[in-house]
This record gives C-alpha cells, sequence and structure tokens, in this order.
C-alpha cells in the first residue's frame, strides 16, 4: 500500500466549481454527485492524484499503465456523499484491486465526524496514516507481510483488502521484477496514461 506525503491542491476554478455545486445542493450532496459535476474539476483531481502517487496503484502499488486506472474513493461515494471532492479521499487503483472481488464496496470509517480528517478508519489510510511504520514486510523487496510486526490496524487493512494471498504476493513479486528490468521514466509515457484517463 503507498505511504502518500504530500496532498495535492486543487486549481482555484475547481475549488469556485465545488463551491458553486455544494451552494446549489444547499450542501447536500449525494451517491451521483461526482457523476454530475464539471468534468475539470475531476481532471484536476485525476491527474494531480495519478502524479501524486508516481502513477501507481494506492493498494499494490503497480504502475497503473495497462491495468485498467479507476479513480477510487476512500470513503464510498455512495456512503459518504459529503467527502466527494475532498482530494485526500480520492485514489487512483487498478481495477483489480478495486473490483468487487478485492476492496469492493468496504465501508472503511468506524467512526463518523463531518471533518474528513477527523474520521477514525478501520484500515490505514494512505494519507493520514504512516503506512510504512505499521505494515511491515519480511523482505526489503516488500513482497512478503511480517504478520507479527504489523499493527493492528495493518493487519485489519491486510485482511480487508486481501492484500497477502497468493495471488496479490505474486503480483508484488512480477510487478517488482518488472520495474526493475522496465523502469518507467519517459515522460511521453506519463502523459500518455494522464490522457487515457481524462474524463471527457
Amino acid at each position: 500500500m503507498l505511504n502518500i506525503t504530500h496532498r495535492i491542491c486543487l486549481s482555484k476554478n475547481s475549488k469556485k466549481i465545488i463551491k458553486k455545486y455544494w451552494r446549489n445542493r444547499r450542501g447536500v450532496l449525494d451517491a451521483h454527485s461526482w457523476n454530475s459535476i464539471n468534468n475539470r474539476v475531476k481532471n484536476d483531481i485525476s491527474k494531480k492524484s495519478l502524479k501524486n502517487q508516481g502513477f501507481k496503484c494506492v493498494f499494490c502499488q503497480r504502475y497503473l499503465y495497462g491495468q485498467s486506472p479507476e479513480l477510487e474513493h476512500f470513503a464510498n461515494k455512495a456512503l459518504y456523499a459529503r467527502f466527494s471532492f475532498n482530494p485526500i479521499n480520492i485514489f487512483y487503483s487498478c481495477h483489480f484491486c478495486n473490483s468487487t472481488d478485492r476492496k469492493g464496496i468496504l465501508n472503511t470509517i468506524l467512526i463518523y465526524n463531518n471533518r474528513y480528517d477527523q474520521c477514525m478508519f478501520s484500515i490505514l489510510h494512505p494519507y493520514l496514516d504512516d503506512i510504512d511504520a505499521q505494515l511491515i514486510y519480511q523482505d526489503e523487496d516488500k513482497v512478503l507481510f511480517d504478520w507479527l510486526s504489523c499493527s493492528q490496524r495493518a493487519r485489519d487493512t491486510i485482511v480487508s483488502l486481501i492484500l497477502d494471498d497468493p495471488i496479490m504476493s505474486n503480483i508484488r513479486s512480477r510487478d517488482l521484477l518488472y520495474q526493475r528490468l522496465n523502469p518507467l521514466t519517459s515522460i511521453s509515457e506519463n502523459e500518455l496514461i494522464q490522457l487515457s484517463i481524462a474524463y471527457k
């Protein structure tokens, strides 16, 4: 799981559009709010999130090219619509990790608060928790988990996101080998990824 240390900052235009949207909806958002907001806002969040994550899936840490990348709302937008446009609630994941067989519609909030950063989450949060201090591996390459050294919430994260089954361990090891042989460094590749995921 990615440890994201820098928060993205939305453009003034995006903030203005979101504020106007909130006002028009009288402060009440629903599960469809994300789909009905102007695409410029979604593209702003999308591009900045992708770059901020180093073009990797927030869960399995694979490069997202060729992995059907999807914007993921950590606190589900159907359950917690008020957080639909909160930049620290939105991440990129690959289709596999975000599928119904893996994460699905997991309720990640244990104790709710109107302020997102005051919520208590049931699993580790890529922005709000120090992932590297809690999610411990047996090896330097981060393939196999050291279950006993992980914090309780890290263990809950491993179980909830099914991070330690043979499929995910195999994905991590294969991706490690692939990254060593084919590092993603080309600016044109990065730009191509951003174009391919843009909201039309």
